[in-house]
């Protein structure tokens, strides 16, 4: 017999599951029987929650966002030096990575590139704001002398996200055979030493 769950916990279940099976396959064939298999409901169940395949990956990227977003918010609010918020944005990232592996296939798809503008869309906006929040910590680090002066602050960022780019992309290709959140340190450190 089927659990009986609220609407927003059957959901959470349908994204989950959607990202379980983009972590195996890829983003492309997947398919709504699959991912109802996968939650153990019918397919129709899985309609009563989302009315097509294209806004279970809508609301893929934006379980995403939520949860990324606010996770690096916050510690750019917290009490400690820019250094130290860089590095533990990126553990965080890495970790979520970690949870699910089937992230990084979304936000690095050509389907959500190209295919959706409304997923574009959603996952530009969201790149900008990560971007931002990254942008103010290494400008804090330079307002209070603990970077250079002179950085580009576009190129500096850009550079941050993209070592967690490579990284994740080589993780991924690898099929998530050493642990992420290890390299976290020799990433930072190497960073930092670019601001200094």
């Amino acid at each position: 017999m089927v659990q009986r769950l609220s609407s927003v916990e059957r959901k959470s279940q349908i994204i989950k599951a959607t990202l379980d099976i983009i972590s195996e396959r890829g983003f492309g064939n997947i398919t709504t029987a699959e991912i109802a298999n996968r939650v153990g409901i019918s397919e129709g169940a899985v309609f009563k929650h989302f009315s097509s395949k294209a806004e279970i990956l809508q609301e893929v990227l934006i379980f995403i966002r939520n949860t990324l977003l606010p996770l690096a918010q916050n510690v750019a609010r917290e009490e400690i030096s820019p250094d130290k918020k860089l590095k533990k944005i990126l553990y965080n990232k890495f970790q979520f990575f970690t949870m699910y592996p089937g992230v990084p296939k979304v936000i690095f798809s050509e389907q959500v590139h190209l295919a959706d503008e409304y997923l574009k869309n959603l996952l530009l906006t969201t790149v900008k704001s990560y971007s931002q929040v990254i942008h103010n910590i290494i400008e804090e680090g330079m307002e209070k002398g603990l970077f250079k002066r002179d950085i580009d602050l576009q190129l500096a960022t850009e550079a941050y996200l993209g070592l967690i780019q490579v990284n994740v992309f080589k993780w991924s290709l690898m099929g998530h055979t050493w642990c992420l959140t290890d390299r976290v340190d020799k990433i930072i450190n190497y960073f930092i030493k670019t601001l200094l």
